[in-house]
């Protein structure tokens, strides 16, 4: 993701004010790795801002998944949108255990398809999820 001023910037050539708040959510954004949901940006940026509401992060956060700015990865498992400010391709691993997602970075141009298999799309996305067990929920699970 870019830093905050490069999201502003960008934000306002939309015709997007920037309000406190939204900077605040960006702030949590920038450098952020761990997928976060919106609930999630909310507990935070509610110490810091009581009045803040939750609607505000959800708008904030469309309107950045809109701008091309972030990623939402829906999840199967917990039935839940969490928001990747990585926007280059790239892949994650989900660990059942304990919800974490971590970013893989591989080759993204060979799909793996051949031209009947596509049937004519033309893919200008791709996001996939590996399911599994992260090494610490592993050991965990081994000891129960």
């Amino acid at each position: 993701m870019q830093n905050i001023d490069e999201l502003i910037e960008e934000a306002q050539k939309q015709g997007y004010k920037i309000t406190p708040q939204r900077r605040e959510i960006f702030k949590i954004l920038v450098n952020n790795d761990s997928h976060p949901k919106a609930e999630d940006i909310y507990n935070i940026l509610k110490d810091r801002m009581p009045d803040v509401s939750l609607a505000t992060v959800y708008n904030t956060l469309n309107m950045l998944k809109e701008l091309g700015m972030i990623d939402a990865i829906a999840l199967f498992e917990d039935d839940s949108v969490r928001y990747d400010p990585t926007t280059k391709a790239h892949d994650h691993l989900y660990c059942l255990h304990c919800n974490r997602i971590v970013d893989v970075e591989k080759d993204q141009d060979d799909l793996g398809f051949t031209e009947k298999e596509i049937s004519g799309f033309q893919i200008v996305k791709r996001q996939v999820t590996y399911y599994g067990y992260c090494p610490e929920c592993r050991d965990i699970l081994k000891t129960t």
